[in-house]
């Protein structure tokens, strides 16, 4: 059975979907496959929105499988991302901003 996409499948890093066989789990890829899903600032915010989200929009989510494309899980904290260190959310926003990381 092909996955079908997931409503909140509307992220630049990550990928939602699930399969009808089994409506209650909802399958998150980290989607950074050429930096090893090296977590950067945005993929960092993507993150927990899609947590956030999933379970809270009817979608019948039980039960999320995080996994990551390509050869590895995740590389960790993607280094050459200075927005992730400096606390500056991806969008220029200033550090007062709600959207900036919180670590």
């Amino acid at each position: 059975e092909k996955p079908k996409k997931h409503p909140l499948d509307t992220f630049t890093h990550l990928s939602i979907t699930y399969h009808e066989s089994l409506p209650h789990v909802t399958h998150i890829k980290l989607n950074r496959p050429r930096k090893r899903n090296a977590i950067n600032a945005l993929m960092w915010r993507e993150i927990g929105e899609a947590f956030r989200q999933i379970g809270t929009i009817g979608d019948g989510t039980r039960c999320v499988l995080l996994s990551g494309s390509g050869k590895g899980f995740c590389g960790g904290i993607d280094i050459t991302d200075e927005k992730f260190f400096s606390g500056i959310s991806p969008d220029n926003s200033s550090d007062d901003d709600e959207s900036s990381i919180d670590m």
